[in-house]
């Protein structure tokens, strides 16, 4: 089977905010099967696949328009969703020598390892692709892939780890250029999700 794994905070934050987009999760799925599979897109429903999407725990976020996000996943076919917890972390800036606290996750990195590990120990992990670009999971592809799974991850331009790329199989690289490929499409006075605030757009 092919896994899909999509850490939601790096494609949130790394795509669309850059590019103020949203993105299609189903349609971002399909387009993973199609490359990795070498199928066309109109036939990656014979392909076997599954997506696990790793984000915040809504009831955490405090935002109705986050639980919507959510909501929409829910309902997506062949999708889980695996929750993971925002915690606060205090960082000092370097320009105003003030302390400043921004929202991140906790607990996240430890179920995609544990899941790719499960997955693989009862045999249902032929091709594993990873939408994340923290170097921390290049020991989780290396290990993959000393086990015979081909694995793949999907970079987004410019912020993606090299010690991640290099442990890779292929590498997918969505740009400016070619973001409507992935899923991504902008949407007229839509701002990209943000779990900390009320005031965003997924509807």
């Amino acid at each position: 089977m092919l896994i899909i794994a999509v850490d939601a905070s790096y494609l949130e934050f790394g795509a669309c905010r850059k590019w103020n987009i949203r993105i299609d999760y189903e349609k971002l799925a399909r387009k993973i099967v199609s490359e990795t599979q070498g199928v066309k897109l109109q036939n990656t429903n014979k392909v076997k696949w599954r997506m696990y999407v790793y984000c915040d725990n809504p009831d955490e976020s405090g935002s109705e328009n986050y639980q919507n996000f959510v909501n929409y996943l829910s309902y997506l076919p062949n999708l889980i969703l695996r929750f993971g917890a925002c915690g606060d972390k205090t960082f000092m800036c370097t320009h105003c020598k003030m302390e400043n606290q921004v929202k991140v996750q906790k607990v996240t990195d430890v179920m995609v390892v544990m899941d790719a590990m499960r997955l693989f120990k009862h045999n249902l992990l032929d091709k594993y692709v990873l939408v994340a670009g923290d170097r921390d999971f290049a020991m989780l592809l290396e290990t993959l892939q000393f086990e015979g799974v081909h694995v793949s991850t999907v970079s987004i331009e410019g912020s993606q780890a090299s010690e991640l790329r290099n442990a890779s199989d292929c590498v997918l690289t969505m740009d400016v250029n070619n973001y409507e490929n992935f899923g991504g499409f902008r949407k007229e006075g839509f701002n990209s999700l943000n779990s900390g605030k009320g005031d965003t757009d997924v509807s």
